[in-house]
């Protein structure tokens, strides 16, 4: 499923090798990529494709990110988990691809290449998610970097609660209430929910074009096909009955 009806838009190809961005943008970029394939997934939906030039960033925005082809996942639970846990690995291998390879090796990245020779790639990535990545990666493990993200920034704040000596009981009731806040908004939703709405409406639509066309003429061959095979029947039920 394709969509491409927005404008000022940039590929994420395109962002990434023909301008300089510092790492903490290109870190939260990735997060926002998260976010976008958790909202996705959330709606039945996996991701077609992870090539860079398929995804892009709207107005100029890291917070805007589009999916070019999206694939509705089938009811199974055990196929609906097994297509998820290969776009959380297909992005981690993205994030790997992008820190560690140019523009023109890019597509010779070699997946099982990256597995095996992880190590390899170490200096070069962001130090906070070498854990997040190797587990991916070399484990197979099965969680989002916005999972990833968050269980890491309520380990800072613990160890910074830890770290103020006296806090009094009013001040302290004021700062979980804070970082309760915090972590309730650790999304991306409102954003996401404008972007695909439409995407997810179209596909919705057509799904119901295709409902009605089984309905009116898919049904009706299948009824004069019955009609035929009992008119046979009763020619042979006669003849057997002279």
């Amino acid at each position: 499923m394709n969509n491409n009806n927005h404008v000022n838009n940039m590929t994420l190809k395109d962002w990434w090798y023909k301008s300089e961005h510092p790492s903490s943008q290109k870190r939260q970029m990735f997060l926002y990529i998260d976010f976008a394939m958790r909202f996705v997934h959330s709606k039945g939906y996996c991701v077609k494709t992870f090539d860079p030039k398929e995804i892009e960033i709207l107005n100029n925005s890291i917070d805007q990110i589009k999916f070019n082809y999206l694939i509705e996942m089938p009811e199974e639970a055990a196929t609906k988990t097994k297509l998820m846990k290969e776009d959380i690995y297909n992005l981690a291998l993205l994030q790997v691809g992008l820190y560690c390879f140019s523009a023109n090796n890019f597509y010779n990245m070699n997946s099982n290449f990256v597995k095996e020779n992880f190590d390899k790639f170490v200096p070069v990535l962001p130090e906070t998610d070498i854990p997040y990545l190797r587990g991916i990666i070399e484990r197979n493990a099965n969680v989002y970097f916005t999972e990833f993200e968050l269980e890491r920034i309520k380990r800072e704040d613990n160890n910074l609660q830890k770290e103020i000596e006296v806090l009094d009981n009013k001040n302290e009731i004021v700062l979980k209430k804070n970082l309760e806040k915090k972590y309730n908004d650790f999304s991306n939703d409102k954003i996401n929910n404008v972007i695909y709405k439409q995407i997810i409406k179209n596909n919705e639509y057509q799904k119901l074009k295709n409902s009605a066309f089984v309905s009116i003429f898919v049904y009706p061959m299948i009824f004069v096909i019955l009609i035929g095979i009992l008119a046979v029947l009763a020619i042979v039920f006669d003849l057997f009955s002279i």
